[in-house]
């Protein structure tokens, strides 16, 4: 994998947390798919699509053992993989009431310059994450089922190496019940 979609991979999952924001989302499970992604200017979706197809296959010819690590993972941050490629995220009551998007865990990113308009809100951030500092604003969009967001970002490395990354993605509420996927650890 090149090594600015591995940078973009790296990032995603911080920008998945940043659209969840309340209040008046739908508490229980919500399924978070990126819709587009754009690294230096490029659009890399497609390879991020393609990549996704390849780790559900690879996590298809997994031994119990190494899925049941792999599910792990991804626990640790409050997501599932679903069928469907997308990640499934418990949202609590608590989350849904929140005034402030939800960046990251174990307070690596923090928000600021949030504002809210009716169903829109903006925001902008500071992620602190894997030798990397993220800084960006993001916009989103939010029903009580569906929340739409776009974040613009750069990306520095500890050795200087810039990138710049927009993310668009989409959450859909699926239902009340959350079953085995847990909230993240710090909404636990």
């Amino acid at each position: 994998m090149p090594k600015r979609i591995r940078i973009a991979c790296l990032l995603v999952p911080t920008i998945l947390y940043a659209q969840v924001a309340g209040p008046g989302l739908k508490p229980g499970l919500w399924e978070v798919r990126v819709v587009r992604q754009i690294v230096d200017g490029r659009d890399i979706s497609a390879q991020l699509s393609q990549a996704s197809r390849q780790m559900q296959q690879a996590m298809e010819n997994m031994t119990p053992e190494q899925r049941a690590r792999m599910a792990g993972m991804l626990e640790q941050h409050g997501a599932r993989w679903a069928a469907s490629g997308a990640s499934e995220i418990c949202i609590t009551p608590a989350m849904a009431k929140r005034e402030t998007p939800i960046i990251s865990k174990e307070g690596r990113c923090r928000s600021s310059q949030v504002a809210r308009n009716g169903n829109r809100m903006s925001f902008a951030f500071v992620c602190k994450d894997h030798e990397m500092t993220t800084t960006g604003t993001g916009s989103a969009e939010i029903t009580s089922e569906r929340v739409t967001t776009r974040t613009d970002a750069t990306t520095e490395s500890a050795t200087g190496e810039k990138h710049t990354v927009q993310v668009e993605s989409e959450m859909k509420y699926v239902k009340a019940d959350c079953g085995d996927v847990k909230p993240p650890a710090e909404d636990r």
